[in-house]
């Protein structure tokens, strides 16, 4: 990743990294513990502003919806406030377990899109 930071630098370029991005197919829009443990080595390498996007692929064609969620981790030894809204009912009964253990060490991000005109011309 730095060498590619550097590499665009060299040639004048001006974009940056500002993420990562993978898919849950058909397991919906969370972090696990691994994606967890990836952001927040992101966040506290250098790299931050940093945030994770995952996208579910079955869920958005099944729904015609774009499945798409944005995360950041908190800082380390961060004790949020007990949040007595948080509901499960989007992520699969066998990645409950997984989703629970980790659900405390990130937030959600808004999250919007559009679609242009370009997006939908056949060339």
């Amino acid at each position: 990743m730095i060498n590619w930071t550097e590499d665009l630098e060299k040639v004048g370029r001006k974009e940056l990294n500002v993420g990562w991005y993978h898919s849950h197919p058909g397991f919906g829009c969370w972090l696990s513990g691994i994606d967890v443990t990836t952001q927040h080595s992101y966040q506290v390498n250098g790299y931050d502003p940093w945030l994770s996007i995952v996208i579910d692929p079955i869920r958005t064609l099944s729904t015609g919806k774009v499945e798409i969620g944005a995360f950041r981790t908190f800082p380390e030894n961060y004790t949020r406030p007990e949040d007595k809204n948080i509901t499960f009912d989007l992520i699969p009964e066998d990645k409950l377990k997984d989703f629970g253990v980790h659900f405390k060490r990130y937030y959600t991000l808004d999250v919007s899109f559009f679609k242009s005109k370009l997006d939908t011309e056949i060339i």
